[in-house]
């Protein structure tokens, strides 16, 4: 994450996204075969860990941004996070993949995380000094 640590959050969630996409599903046909396979025969404990893993590059990737989250909301949001953007993805890849507007909603799933994220935190967290 050093390479992204300053960036906004909305940066921060686009460039995920898209290295999450590049590096995991630049194949598409054989990530599909892989999804639907792996829960199959993957045991629920081995996809939480799967899981967990992605939750903690998210949460990584947020604390690195100029984005100003308290560390007990951190682990919720980088849940949510994470599940809506594996959802997006891999709906994307399993039934949309040659569709064009596939390519368009990256933008529109970065929004909605962002929007999610900055949806938990109260305004004293963004730079608004509290009322006294």
């Amino acid at each position: 994450m050093a390479l992204h640590e300053g960036l906004s959050l909305e940066l921060t969630v686009e460039q995920l996204l898209k290295a999450l996409v590049k590096e995991g599903f630049g194949k598409p046909k054989e990530w599909t075969a892989l999804l639907l396979l792996e829960r199959q025969v993957s045991s629920a404990d081995a996809l939480k860990k799967i899981h967990d893993h992605f939750v903690q590059i998210w949460a990584s990737a947020i604390r690195h941004s100029t984005f100003k989250i308290d560390d007990d909301k951190l682990i919720s949001v980088s849940r949510m996070a994470h599940a809506i953007s594996y959802g997006w993805y891999s709906h994307d890849l399993l039934f949309y993949i040659d569709d064009p507007r596939h390519r368009r909603s990256i933008d529109e799933i970065t929004q909605g995380i962002v929007g999610i994220i900055q949806h938990t935190v109260t305004p004293q967290m963004q730079g608004s000094s509290p009322s006294k």
